[in-house]
């Protein structure tokens, strides 16, 4: 009866150690598979997604610089407008026959 009650303890234990190496396994396995399947493929897409705010950071400073070039000339041709709007009364006040005026504001005769 010992004999038996021995096996059968040792086949238990057996047992049980194949039971926590398999369940251990399969652990392993479903951790593998959630790792692989979903928190991977998550974990590149958050990767991935980098360089995208990145390129979007450069463009938004691109367009930043390019803005204030754009004011900058924009600043330009109204200065030159108003050189032409200037240059036009000229022409029309010399059509005119009145004398010519000088931009520090004195006037002189047209000869």
């Amino acid at each position: 009866m010992k004999d038996s009650r021995i096996s059968n303890l040792i086949l238990c234990v057996y047992f049980c150690i194949l039971v926590i190496y398999k369940t251990k396994k399969m652990i392993k396995k479903f951790l593998y598979a959630v790792w692989t399947f979903s928190l991977q493929k998550g974990w590149n897409w958050i990767w991935s997604k980098t360089t995208v705010d990145e390129q979007a950071i450069a463009a938004v400073q691109e367009v930043k610089e390019r803005t204030e070039n754009v004011i900058e000339e924009f600043k330009d041709v109204k200065e030159s407008v108003q050189e032409v709007v200037q240059e036009t009364k000229d022409v029309v006040n010399a059509a005119k026959g009145k004398p010519k005026r000088k931009r520090n504001g004195s006037k002189e005769k047209l000869d």
